[in-house]
């Protein structure tokens, strides 16, 4: 049956009402409580509503809104007594009445009801039959026997149609009977048809009183025949209109049949789905509990960890799974189960290696962990992405689709793919956190694709977080244990003072610091010591601090032990790392010493350039008979020292161009040997140690020669008189082990170059300064301060390190180790190209220069060497220009750094404009983009400002007859 109007309402009183009056007007009506019920409602029928925008339907509404309550007159005014115990029957008759004009009155029993009707006479009784305290029967026997309210008619209401129920009726005199429910007409018109009998004298008198009897109950009927007739016919009426509205139900029903029987199928179906989700909600909360008790149990992590896996193959039916955990640097398998041995052995490590089996970096120095797993513990995740949760997991149910479908970049790592290789087609890792900090991850392997919902993924992201954190527990746990068996198996000294400062007791670790003190047990401890003891005492905490003994120094913590009247003191050594904080902190200084040398140069540079290209052209246009000749000589040759300290300084700061090669060092040092020994004098031994078999390396060969006579000008002066020079070379190899332990140094296989000497000797204090810029010890005006910062520079620049030791009056040794070069066939450098073409030329060159100056200079210079030059001051100019220019541009000189733009990015946009054109920069230091650490680019022509005219003019030839 179509519904037209779905009336939502929470007041039952309001919606009888509305409900009655919309069905009067011949609509059909749908009852919802509540917008949740409505809503079901709509779902479940989608119902075709009628439009409150049809005429018919807005005349209702319009009536609605404007207070109507029956299409139909309202009956003449009356007063109706109301008892009824229900409140929400008492409410429904009320409303009934009163949208039909009647006043009413309400009682909760027939002897509150008694009372009302003597005290305010009604027109007419509506009861109930089943009351407490009075019910209707008895209320209506009074009514009639009292002479003041015999004459008001009586209608009763029951949920019980029975024939008991009809004869309590007739005994007592009850004007009407009328079943519930009812309808609200049927009720308005027999309260109209009883009242409208007041006019014509009420009911006749009952007669002699009748007697009847059913099932053994006897009843005493007064009522007069018509009385009789008319109940029974009243009863029959209300039985006849239900049995048409049983009827049109039952066709009603028997239409809805089919849906209903649909319906139930369809509910039957989302029951089960509900009741299988259930069941998989049960089997995860107790997995998570069964996990917990596992987690719980006194016992250390390596026993509970393989018990928790085999508890989740069980009950989740995954093929393999592993736990991962940091160890060292890495984060190897700690336990799996059904991964094949191949597989776990080619997946246990993931940091990343290098060719020599070094772990790979990032610039913080944090080893790079590979594929996905290195991605969650990394924590390289995009929750963007479909394949990535909030909380930093990774899923797919497909590994096959999900590597066809991406790149390495969408996922965010380079990708191993052994997972998709071994046939695992569902993959999940999950971090493992604690206190902010991912300390491994669980990986999930399933063969069978579709195995995890993003649900699940969220069960195991808090499964996760309850491992990790009970992990990391255990271990605490674990050191706290061990730290709980001190005294005795503590490495560190540990002793036990009273607050007097004489020593109780001292493990085995402390023995060395009480010989060196002279003291045992009984005997006050050392002053210094003594000290911290009554801070601690006075505070009444935990004090720290660093004491000094012979040659180390401790940290040591004095704990108090209340109410015990001793203190605990635990210390330890940390000699060794104070000394790789300040070779740390020395490292740090250099460094930025060396940005500050780098950054100074190029302005400088730039000034030098300008000074010493305006002297060259100066000097070329004097005679040497010129007074002003000699003076500009000199003023070029002290610009040429200011050169030679900058280029200096850029080699400290790894700025200076360098063009490396593979050579043999042997053969390299070889050649300087014969220099070297007139460069140290006869006075000094020079003894060569070379290593047989020794491997290439690969840098600037002249850097080689920078090292060495640096590095022997320095012992040259620190022998005085006779003294030896040892030049040996070797090979070196660290690992990962020894490097934690030493600053600066890297993991890898090395080739050393060692020099030493049999000088003075450097104390600590020399020693911890002797690579900074312009620190020197000898007299003012015999050194620049500068020699082994260049060696300082030059080593960092081909990504080596070097080491000092050295005592005074035991001479000092310089260890060298450079990387190991595997390129055995460039065994040395290409042999400098002699220029058969003249140094000049009649070619055209686009300058590029930002300093007004240089561009100045450069251009004079250009046109003296007879190239036509086209001057721009900016790179849009030379841009601008390029586009202009009709004839043909053969190269662009260009300066690498410039405000608008870099000379390498001026170069790309010109190379689309000209793409023959060449390019020749130059600048006062290597800039990344054409250079990293100093080391040109493939294919990059650079020039060193400042240069003099004939670099320039053989410089550009190399560059056009290339």
């Amino acid at each position: 049956m179509r519904t037209d109007i779905l009336l939502v309402e929470d007041s039952p009183t309001q919606a009888l009402r509305m409900e009655q009056y919309l069905k009067q007007e011949g609509f059909t009506v749908a009852v919802a409580g509540d917008g949740v019920e409505a809503f079901r409602f709509l779902a479940r029928e989608q119902p075709r509503l009628k439009s409150p925008g049809d005429h018919a339907m807005h005349e209702v509404f319009q009536r609605l809104l404007a207070g109507a309550t029956d299409p139909v007159e309202a009956a003449a005014a009356g007063c109706v007594l109301i008892v009824e115990d229900s409140p929400t029957q008492a409410a429904l008759l009320e409303e009934t009445l009163r949208v039909r004009g009647y006043q009413t009155q309400t009682a909760v029993n027939g002897k509150l009801a008694l009372k009302a009707a003597r005290r305010h006479r009604p027109d007419l009784i509506i009861s109930d039959i089943r009351m407490p305290v009075m019910d209707g029967i008895q209320l209506c026997r009074e009514v009639k026997l009292d002479p003041d309210l015999q004459g008001i008619p009586v209608i009763l209401l029951t949920t019980l149609s029975t024939p008991a129920d009809l004869l309590s009726a007739l005994e007592v005199g009850a004007d009407f009977h009328i079943p519930k429910p009812y309808q609200g007409d049927y009720l308005a018109a027999k309260i109209a048809e009883l009242l409208s009998c007041r006019g014509d004298g009420g009911r006749a008198h009952p007669g002699t009183p009748a007697t009847m009897t059913h099932e053994g109950e006897v009843y005493q009927i007064s009522a007069t025949r018509e009385h009789i007739l008319h109940l029974l016919l009243s009863t029959y009426e209300v039985a006849l209109q239900q049995n048409q509205e049983l009827l049109a139900t039952r066709e009603e029903l028997l239409q809805l049949n089919t849906k209903l029987e649909e319906k139930v199928r369809d509910r039957t179906s989302i029951l089960m789905a509900e009741i299988a989700e259930r069941k998989v909600v049960e089997e995860r909360g107790m997995l998570a509990r069964e996990v917990l008790d596992i987690l719980n149990r006194p016992e250390k992590a390596e026993y509970a960890i393989p018990d928790i896996l085999l508890l989740v193959m069980k009950r989740t039916g995954i093929e393999a799974l592993g736990i991962r955990l940091r160890e060292g640097e890495d984060f190897p398998y700690f336990e799996s189960r059904g991964f094949p041995d191949d597989f776990l052995k080619k997946e246990n490590h993931l940091c990343a290696r290098d060719a020599a089996g070094t772990i790979v970096r990032d610039t913080k120095g944090i080893p790079v962990l590979e594929c996905m797993c290195g991605n969650i513990i990394s924590g390289r995740t995009d929750p963007t992405l479909p394949f990535f949760t909030e909380a930093g997991s990774f899923w797919t149910n497909s590994t096959t689709d999900l590597l066809a479908s991406t790149t390495e970049k969408d996922r965010q790592t380079r990708t191993r793919n052994r997972c998709n290789s071994a046939g695992y087609e569902s993959v999940a890792l999950i971090p493992l956190h604690t206190g902010g900090e991912v300390i491994g991850l669980l990986q999930l392997n399933d063969k069978r694709r579709d195995r995890f919902t993003l649900e699940m993924i969220r069960f195991f992201e808090g499964l996760g977080a309850s491992i990790g954190i009970a992990i990391a527990r255990k271990y605490a746990l674990l050191r706290t244990e061990e730290l709980a068996r001190f005294p005795a198996e503590n490495p560190s000294p540990v002793m036990r003072v009273t607050t007097g400062g004489v020593l109780l007791y001292a493990n085995q670790a402390s023995q060395p610091l009480l010989q060196e003190w002279g003291i045992g047990i009984g005997s006050p401890i050392q002053k210094d010591w003594l000290q911290l003891l009554e801070k601690t005492i006075a505070d009444g905490a935990a004090t720290k601090a660093d004491l000094r003994c012979a040659d180390a120094t401790f940290s040591v913590t004095a704990r108090p032990v209340s109410d015990s009247g001793y203190v605990n003191l635990y210390a330890l050594d940390i000699t060794e790392r104070l000394l790789m904080e300040s070779k740390l902190h020395q490292s740090q200084k250099l460094e930025a010493i060396g940005t500050l040398a780098g950054g100074v140069a190029h302005d400088f540079n730039n000034m030098l350039a300008v000074i010493l290209g305006y002297t060259d052209q100066a000097l070329k246009n004097l005679s040497a008979e010129h007074p002003v000749h000699t003076t500009l000589q000199e003023v070029k040759t002290a610009t040429q020292r200011s050169i030679d300290l900058v280029r200096q300084l850029l080699t400290f700061a790894r700025k200076q161009v360098i063009s490396p090669k593979v050579f043999d060092l042997n053969d390299a040092v070889m050649d300087m040997l014969k220099m070297l020994r007139r460069l140290i004098g006869e006075n000094i031994e020079l003894l060569w140690i070379p290593c047989k078999d020794l491997s290439p390396v690969k840098m600037d060969t002249s850097q080689i020669d920078q090292l060495l006579t640096n590095i022997l000008v320095n012992a040259r002066d620190a022998i005085s008189g006779a003294g030896k020079v040892t030049i040996e070379t070797g090979h070196a190899e660290f690992d990962k082990d020894y490097c934690a332990r030493h600053v600066g140094f890297t993991p890898g296989q090395f080739v050393m170059l060692a020099i030493s000497d049999s000088g003075c000797g450097m104390g600590k204090d020399t020693l911890s300064r002797i690579f900074e810029p312009f620190f020197t010890t000898k007299p003012l005006g015999h050194g620049t301060g500068l020699g082994l910062a260049t060696v300082y520079g030059i080593v960092k620049q081909n990504n080596g390190f070097i080491n000092v030791y050295s005592e005074p009056g035991k001479g000092t040794t310089f260890k060298i180790y450079l990387h190991r070069c595997s390129e055995a066939d460039e065994t040395a450098a290409a042999l400098p190209r002699e220029h058969a073409e003249p140094q000049t030329g009649t070619e055209t060159v686009l300058l590029v220069e930002d300093e007004e100056a240089l561009l100045t200079l450069g251009e004079i210079m250009l046109k003296e060497l007879g190239y036509t030059v086209i001057a721009a001051g900016s790179p849009n100019q030379a841009i601008r220009l390029a586009g202009e220019y009709a004839g043909d541009i053969h190269v662009i000189l260009t300066d690498v750094m410039m405000p608008e733009m870099s000379g390498r990015d001026l170069q790309q946009r010109l190379s689309l404009l000209r793409p023959g054109m060449k390019c020749l920069f130059m600048s006062g230091y290597t800039a990344n983009s054409i250079a990293h650490r100093g080391m040109l680019d493939e294919g990059v022509h650079f020039l060193a400002k400042p240069f003099s005219s004939e670099t320039l003019a053989e410089q550009l030839r190399e560059v056009l007859s290339g």
